[in-house]
């Protein structure tokens, strides 16, 4: 019985805080977030990419650009603007890359971690954060990872990506 006074108790004591009715109404629907990775333009990328190190460019590397098929679909080009030793042997990288695919150019800025695998072999994780381009990509956004090996001796560098990019 204690716990029924106490119930309508409540109830009359927070009845009088209340507004007075009001209809309920429908949310207006809202336009997508033009810069969303999860907007309905984006897409999920997949693949490989095959470079080297060049020499007399103006770009540090350059390499071909593969999708999940293993078919060639771009050019890969690369500039390295920053390297700092880490513990370990491993080695932080500032770089720039340009992904040319159909006469549009993506561009990226990031950051990764060369660890040594088997020195000059490294192992590369990569960052890339999509900062526009030309073409269809020229408003691009999103964000890719990359991974895989790079000898810095021979200068191979084998690499898969993944991600998702909003032109």
């Amino acid at each position: 019985m204690r716990y029924l006074a106490l119930a309508v108790l409540t109830l009359a004591l927070g009845l009088p805080a209340c507004d007075a009715p009001v209809p309920t109404q429908v949310a207006p629907e809202l336009d997508p977030p033009l810069f969303s990775l999860a907007a309905e333009t984006c897409g999920n990328i997949a693949g490989t990419v095959t470079a080297q190190f060049v020499q007399g460019e103006d770009w540090d590397i350059e390499g071909t650009l593969f999708d999940g098929d293993g078919v060639a679909v771009g050019d890969a080009f690369a500039w390295i603007d920053g390297l700092e030793p880490r513990g370990d042997g491993a080695i932080e990288t500032r770089m720039r890359h340009r992904y040319v695919i159909d006469g549009s150019s993506l561009d990226t800025e990031d950051r990764g971690v060369l660890s040594p695998a088997e020195p000059p072999v490294y192992r590369f994780n990569n960052r890339l954060e999509v900062v526009g381009g030309t073409g269809a990509f020229s408003e691009a956004g999103g964000m890719i990872r990359s991974h895989g090996t790079v000898d810095l001796v021979g200068g191979s560098i084998q690499l898969a990506y993944h991600g998702r990019v909003c032109p």
